[in-house]
């Protein structure tokens, strides 16, 4: 194979991947652009141009990649005639179907601070997690939310939920000052803060039929609590119990918790 020195090298594909390419190995490149080993100053790049094409020789360097350093990738590359009508290819094997969705939520995410970027790809966010961003005009309201989000102890699902409703409520028309955490450190606690702001109604009905439930006179060992999953609220009714008299006592009691809620209807109407 043909080899270049690096110093014969160009290093304007750096898309700055996240595992970095083995020492053991030599840099790759395909001509003079290199393909792995940006952090090299000395020795020697494979050429690979002479092998297959330039999105197999890639995905031989790299077999699996995030959104995010695929998204560098095109911002880096997008103009060059080497790659200009090989991302249809290139996308999709690494599972992405590339379209114009696609492509604007990359461009979105390259130009965010790469520690937004690497958050996104230690939470393995996909195209759809990271919609919301595509509805903001502003680059301001994107770099606050990401820095947010980047410094938050959310967990994946709680993260993509407060990108979402944030990114609603600045399309209503509320402040970064309204819908920022209180806390220097986003947790659940803003998730809440959000929620509430975003569905008023709904928070304050969730609160009365809590209450509601928690002032039935639930038999001994057993509890209900009111609690929503998604668009939906249902009573979660649970017990414990040592004997079969013991059961056969607390479903006596949970009659009359059903009489109560039909009589009063404290949760559902008739």
């Amino acid at each position: 194979m043909k080899t270049l020195p690096l110093s014969q090298c160009n290093k304007s594909w750096d898309f700055k991947p996240l595992v970095a390419w083995p020492r053991t190995l030599p840099a790759m490149s395909w001509g003079s652009e290199l393909l792995t080993g940006f952090d090299r100053d000395s020795g020697v790049a494979v050429d690979l141009a002479e092998t297959g094409s330039l999105v197999e020789g890639f995905r031989a360097c790299y077999a699996s990649l995030t959104l995010a350093e695929l998204s560098r990738l095109w911002s880096r590359t997008h103009p060059n005639p080497n790659w200009a009508e090989h991302f249809e290819e290139l996308f999709r094997g690494y599972g992405l179907r590339w379209n114009d969705e696609l492509r604007t939520t990359c461009a979105i995410l390259a130009e965010l601070p790469l520690a937004f970027q690497n958050w996104t790809s230690s939470k393995q966010l996909s195209v759809r997690d990271l919609a919301p961003l595509r509805a903001l005009a502003e680059r301001s309201q994107a770099l606050e939310l990401g820095t947010t989000l980047v410094a938050s102890k959310l967990s994946k699902s709680e993260a993509v939920q407060a990108l979402e409703w944030a990114v609603e409520l600045l399309l209503m028309d509320r402040s970064w000052e309204e819908i920022r955490p209180s806390t220097a450190i986003a947790d659940s606690r803003w998730l809440s803060s959000l929620k509430a702001l975003r569905f008023p109604q709904m928070t304050s009905g969730d609160r009365q039929q809590q209450q509601a439930v928690a002032r039935l006179a639930w038999p001994p060992r057993t509890s209900g609590h009111w609690l929503r999953q998604g668009d939906k609220a249902v009573l979660d009714v649970r017990l414990q119990a040592d004997s079969l008299e013991e059961f056969r006592g607390q479903l006596r009691g949970l009659q009359k918790i059903e009489a109560s809620l039909k009589d009063q209807e404290v949760l559902w109407k008739k």
